[in-house]
């Protein structure tokens, strides 16, 4: 019987042939340290929700500037501010009314090693969008 000798010889020695397979986790969620480096600084490009296309430009200044490249006209470009929090939540406010309400959220990697983004901090947190391009 080395059955009950395998969980053991795992957790002591872990050895990967001899451990159970573990799940990965959906999304890791980025550090403040991480948003920093990942982002600011370097305009990124996001497919929303809704499908949209949207360009923002995060400024190390907290100026933000963003194009919505699913309009045609200006009125998809606007500018705001933005502002990181120490648990790694990104906030914006908008300089125009018709902008929206701006907003937070939380940025993750994916298990294929994407980028999203959601408004809670949480494993079933519904993604909100997808960074398709940054730099």
């Amino acid at each position: 019987m080395r059955l009950p000798l395998v969980l053991p010889l795992c957790l002591i020695a872990a050895v990967p042939a001899l451990c159970p397979a573990q799940d990965a986790p959906e999304r890791t969620y980025l550090t403040k340290q991480e948003v920093e480096q990942t982002l600011i600084g370097k305009p990124h490009t996001f497919k929303a929700s809704n499908g949209s296309l949207i360009k923002w430009d995060l400024r190390p200044d907290g100026d933000l500037y963003y194009n919505n490249l699913s309009y045609a006209t200006s009125g998809g470009n606007g500018s705001g501010k933005w502002e990181l929090r120490d648990d790694g939540q990104l906030c914006v406010k908008w300089n125009r009314a018709e902008s929206g309400n701006g907003g937070c959220n939380y940025y993750f990697r994916k298990p294929d090693g994407k980028f999203g983004r959601s408004g809670r901090k949480a494993p079933d947190a519904k993604e909100n969008a997808q960074i398709e391009s940054i730099g």
